[in-house]
């Protein structure tokens, strides 16, 4: 089961929200993901969306491909496409 914490950091440019979701399975972690953001929905908006894809995962796909593009898995020939 995923869960996620929101945390509050204190910068010089002023106050930033830390999501984490980890999920753990008998104790040992086998997701974990964070992201800073400039508000605290913003920030459990995108937890509560990883802890859905990371959960709907029923296929036992790797955690790497859950949030992949296509540019990540691809980029030389996007970079072609771009420069054509």
């Amino acid at each position: 089961m995923a869960n996620y914490t929101i945390s509050k950091k204190t910068r010089k440019n002023g106050i930033v929200y830390c999501a984490r979701v980890r999920s753990k399975e008998s104790g040992i972690v086998t997701f974990s993901k964070s992201k800073t953001f400039n508000s605290k929905v913003a920030a459990t908006r995108w937890a509560r969306e990883i802890i859905h894809k990371v959960e709907k995962n029923l296929s036992n796909e790797p955690f790497e491909l859950i949030e992949c593009t296509l540019n990540k898995l691809n980029p030389p020939y996007f970079y072609f496409l771009l420069t054509f």
